[in-house]
């Protein structure tokens, strides 16, 4: 069972790295949702990973609401 997790490890971190970069549109609004519930994950690796995530979508997030002059 500890060795099917570790195979998962890879696949879980591209899931987040890819959710980062679809960020916070109007068209995927379970993005930040899904997340932050990856923050629970008990593998350290998915949780570094998800605030890795999280912190790039909310950046990119804040810098479209931003107003452009």
């Amino acid at each position: 069972k500890a060795k099917a997790a570790k195979h998962e490890i890879p696949k879980k971190k591209a899931a987040l790295r890819y959710l980062a970069g679809i960020g916070c549109t109007p068209e995927h609004p379970e993005v930040m949702p899904a997340l932050m519930a990856a923050m629970d994950d008990p593998d350290e690796q998915i949780r570094y990973e998800a605030v890795k995530a999280v912190l790039e979508t909310a950046e990119a997030c804040q810098s479209r609401e931003e107003p452009r002059f």
